[in-house]
């Protein structure tokens, strides 16, 4: 395990760039229980669950802590992303759970298939591939790179019903700050000759770092626009909550005025 995972000896800028990288990122692997919540007091529909960002969040972390034991990563690199596993099953826990508590529950068991389906296929081009790096190094990059671009389906919500606030923006906040975190930490970690590891979180932050700028512009632009609309529905859903309040309250005093 020692070969395989690599410590790196870094200065006091890659320290520092790394400790900064390390928390951003694991505070996007969670960022989806926003909308999770959401859903639980029914301010969104299901389908504004970013649930394929949930499952590719999964799927990327998990390519990251294979290659590594494949030998094409250091131990920065393996932490991060083991980490990033266990938050990334915490938050499908708790998307289970809130699907199951409003009766849909079987609509997370085909994404289950279908993830099962990409490590199956995972497992056929890691066995087979075993010496080819650049394989590895390819389909790394596209992951983490589809991972981000996965926000744009709120994007596609979000122009379609006019509310800005159908886009992460929080995760598309933390994953540019992640991106631009590891873009800068693979530049100035210390090492002479630059490993795969290096290469892969270059190239697939670097690219990341740009793709994020089209939720994050797209949430200002409609925010701007529409933002008559959007206190209007900030408004509605204070009402309604008001209104849930008002007639629980209704309902406790007539109870209370049938015991006397």
């Amino acid at each position: 395990m020692r070969k395989l995972l690599t410590e790196k000896n870094l200065n006091g800028p890659g320290l520092v760039a790394f400790i900064f990288s390390f928390i951003v990122v694991e505070l996007y692997f969670v960022s989806p229980i926003y909308f999770i919540i959401k859903y639980n007091n029914k301010y969104i529909k299901k389908k504004h669950i970013p649930i394929v960002q949930i499952f590719i969040n999964l799927l990327n972390c998990s390519t990251y802590v294979i290659i590594a034991l494949k030998g094409t990563g250091d131990f920065q690199n393996f932490l991060t992303n083991i980490i990033g596993v266990i938050l990334c099953l915490i938050v499908i826990l708790e998307l289970w759970l809130s699907l199951s508590k409003r009766k849909n529950s079987n609509y997370i068991l085909p994404i289950f298939l279908i993830s099962n389906i990409i490590f199956q296929i995972y497992y056929y081009i890691f066995k087979t591939f075993s010496s080819k790096e650049k394989i590895f190094e390819i389909i790394t990059t596209l992951i983490n790179i589809l991972m981000y671009a996965s926000l744009n389906i709120g994007v596609f919500y979000a122009f379609k019903e006019k509310k800005a606030d159908r886009i992460p923006f929080l995760s598309a906040i933390l994953g540019l700050l992640s991106s631009l975190g590891w873009t800068t930490y693979s530049i100035i970690s210390k090492d002479e000759d630059k490993s795969h590891a290096d290469i892969i979180t270059l190239a697939s932050n670097a690219t990341s770092f740009i793709v994020l700028i089209i939720p994050i512009a797209s949430y200002i632009y409609l925010s701007k626009k529409y933002k008559n609309n959007q206190i209007q529905n900030n408004a509605n859903e204070e009402n309604s909550e008001k209104k849930k309040i008002d007639l629980g309250n209704k309902e406790l005093e007539e109870e209370e005025g049938g015991d006397d």
